[in-house]
């Protein structure tokens, strides 16, 4: 769908085409609380490009509004995506089951403990590209970490679901650093998925 913003042509695609540079852009620009005027506008800018403000400032009528919000669909929080039993990579060609996964070994929480980002959608790629990785090669995580931000965000985030749902059920497992961990990076989509 193509819409004008201040004489100029732009393309929006729909919130299920979502990468998940994009979608973690969306979450960290809105804010907890925000209406669905607001998230649409806040959509707009992530894809885009456009700042925020400016797009706040055009003048779009109801109808328009209506049919672009209806074209977008829903934006579902980290915990709502469909939940995926394993996640493809496809440079590598692994399939990453949850079953395999153990977030409590020392090298985990080693690069988990250097990487200094308090965004809770960006750590949960970061781990998902040290399984990606196969080991603790800092570069090739990095490499992968990168790949990973082009792949849709349903395909990824419906896959890590899990370490969301782990923090909004408010199980207690995992040792203190891990519950520490959480607590710290998880606390702000907490607010957000509680609206």
């Amino acid at each position: 769908m193509k819409i004008e913003i201040n004489k100029k042509k732009h393309e929006i695609k729909p919130a299920s085409e979502l990468t998940v540079k994009e979608y973690i852009d969306f979450f960290s620009k809105i804010s907890p609380g925000a209406g669905n005027f607001e998230a649409l506008i806040c959509y707009i800018s992530v894809i885009t490009g456009l700042d925020y403000q400016d797009i706040d400032k055009i003048d779009i009528d109801n109808n328009s509004i209506r049919r672009l919000s209806a074209y977008v669909g829903k934006i579902y929080a980290p915990n709502e995506f469909q939940s995926l039993d394993y996640f493809y990579h496809k440079k590598t060609g692994k399939r990453i089951y949850k079953a395999s996964l153990n977030w409590r070994t020392m090298g985990v929480r080693k690069l988990i403990e250097e990487r200094k980002t308090e965004n809770q959608l960006e750590l949960a790629v970061y781990l998902l590209a040290v399984y990606v990785a196969g080991n603790y090669d800092n570069e090739k995580i990095e490499e992968i970490y990168n790949e990973l931000m082009a792949y849709n965000a349903a395909s990824v985030y419906g896959f890590i679901i899990f370490f969301f749902k782990g923090l909004l059920t408010g199980r207690k497992s995992g040792n203190n650093f891990f519950k520490r961990l959480k607590k710290k990076a998880f606390t702000s989509i907490a607010k957000l998925l509680s609206k």
